[in-house]
């Protein structure tokens, strides 16, 4: 039997009809990820990172509820790592303005080191070299 299913049904479970909670669901379906991962099996790894990804994003879009923002940067720094060719620049792209969006409030609240961190961390996912040197004296 498959070890990681059991992380995929916990997800499901918490997208029932009488148990609504995609955040829950999204952290099920990074354990499941994470798990086809070290199994070596990374198109199963990229279904459940990408699928936490979109929970994720839908949760944080509505009302802009940024306690999700690191789960999202996990899930996407994942979904990253395994995902195929014709899927890497939307993930890029999505991780950066995430990202910049993270280091922007943690600069606006007064975290200036943790702002550093989030904007050293968009480097690895800039579009090109101009905006990698923007996050980068951001960063600075």
């Amino acid at each position: 039997m498959d070890p990681c299913l059991q992380f995929v049904k916990m997800a499901k479970k918490n997208l029932g009809f009488r148990k609504k909670n995609p955040w829950t669901a999204a952290l099920f379906f990074i354990q499941a990820a994470e798990c086809y991962l070290n199994a070596d099996e990374k198109r199963k790894a990229f279904q459940y990172a990408y699928r936490a990804v979109s929970l994720l994003e839908k949760f944080w879009s509505h009302g802009k509820n940024d306690v999700v923002l690191s789960d999202l940067e996990k899930a996407l720094g994942l979904a990253f790592r395994v995902a195929p060719k014709n899927k890497r620049e939307e993930i890029k792209r999505k991780a950066f303005r995430i990202y910049l969006y993270h280091a922007n409030k943690l600069k606006n609240s007064g975290n200036l080191l943790g702002a550093s961190e989030k904007y050293e961390a968009a480097i690895q996912y800039a579009p090109d070299g101009n905006k990698a040197e923007e996050a980068l004296l951001k960063a600075i």
